[in-house]
């Protein structure tokens, strides 16, 4: 993706269609930086292995962040947002066990939980996450981190629960 986009089309569902996701230019490094953090590439699967990331400070500062606002650059859903949830919502289903990112869970951070639980709850996104898919492509295919195979029944998620970004507006 180049970074110097003014405007990215999300993903091809009921929520996107005749939307985009905004870039304002005023943030567009930090929604670099954070588009950056929440992609979990094969490199960083192995360096986590090697050296933990530094997945607590940042979840911390992210926590701060949306506790006076609903999305990530303020009242509107950016691509940093879209990003940031695909990590989100596979963090402690996957990444809290599997990549050893076990300090804290999503669920642990009232903002960023509530966060979470607020985008997927947006029209047609619940549809493009397969819990049961997430699991077993990382639990069944990373043989180097996980040489058993097995894949957990848990954490039993419920993305559907009420959540409280409605108070920023």
């Amino acid at each position: 993706m180049n970074p110097r986009m003014a405007r990215v089309e999300v993903a091809r569902t009921p929520w996107a269609a005749g939307r985009a996701a905004e870039r304002p230019a005023a943030l567009v490094a930090f929604l670099d930086a954070v588009g950056d953090m929440a992609l979990l590439t094969r490199d960083t699967v192995r360096q986590t292995l090697r050296r933990p990331p530094p997945w607590p400070a940042v979840l911390d500062q992210l926590e701060q962040r949306l506790s006076s606002q609903r999305y990530l650059a303020g009242a509107a859903i950016t691509e940093a947002d879209w990003r940031l949830f695909t990590t989100l919502v596979r963090f402690d289903a996957v990444y809290y066990s599997h990549f050893k990112c076990n300090l804290k869970r999503i669920i642990d951070y009232p903002n960023l939980s509530n966060y979470l639980r607020d985008l997927y709850q947006e029209r047609g996104i619940a549809a493009t996450v397969n819990m049961d898919h997430i699991k077993t492509h990382y639990y069944a295919s990373h043989r180097h981190v996980n040489p058993s195979g097995i894949i957990p029944r848990g954490p039993l998620l419920d993305f559907d629960a009420p959540h409280d970004r409605g108070r920023f507006g």
